[in-house]
């Protein structure tokens, strides 16, 4: 059924929203150090 595919989903969308933001934390962490 659908279940199976929103868990698969919403999996995928948990490993891509925490790598997303360990990018952006980098990212601050960079800029931060710059300035």
């Amino acid at each position: 059924g659908n279940g199976d595919a929103d868990k698969l989903y919403f999996g995928l969308y948990e490993v891509w929203s925490k790598r997303w933001k360990g990018g952006l934390k980098i990212h601050c962490v960079n800029l931060t150090e710059r300035s």
